[in-house]
């Protein structure tokens, strides 16, 4: 199985969070401004920040610039600070118009300003690298 984790980040949360679930996916964690080939992936998981109750534009812009994917299997991850703003929704829509398949999805409550301090703590990874694990077993099932 070959996956391509690619995240949007503006504080870093999501950075940190794609890392762990790039670990466990074995591969390497790519901000949406680097080169990513997906023809060669099994799996497409992507994650976003929330700013202003949107997914980061880069994200967006990401995604609709995306070609038709047939075949593929797809995640979706946000980080929020207050409260999940349904993007995931938003995000699993436009790998949908894409072909993907969307096996996953997943929030996280990242720290922004004064609120969450200390996200990403300890345990924040270890859930992601559970959501990593579960996408997995999906594919390894065929799901």
């Amino acid at each position: 199985m070959k996956a391509a984790v690619i995240y949007c980040s503006k504080s870093g949360n999501t950075k940190k969070i794609a890392q762990a679930i790039a670990e466990v996916l074995e591969t390497e964690a790519k901000s949406v401004e680097e080169k990513i080939e997906l023809r060669e992936c099994d799996l497409i998981c992507v994650g976003t920040g929330v700013h202003g109750f949107k997914p980061e534009r880069g994200m967006t812009n990401f995604l609709k610039g995306l070609e038709r994917l047939e075949g593929k299997k797809g995640a979706v991850v946000e980080t929020y600070s207050s409260i999940p703003s349904g993007f995931l929704n938003t995000m699993e829509s436009i790998l949908r118009e894409k072909d993907v398949d969307v096996i996953g999805k997943w929030s996280y409550k990242g720290k922004f300003l004064v609120v969450n301090r200390g996200r990403p703590n300890k345990k924040d990874p270890e859930d992601a690298r559970a959501f990593a694990k579960t996408l997995k077993s999906k594919l390894a099932k065929g799901k």
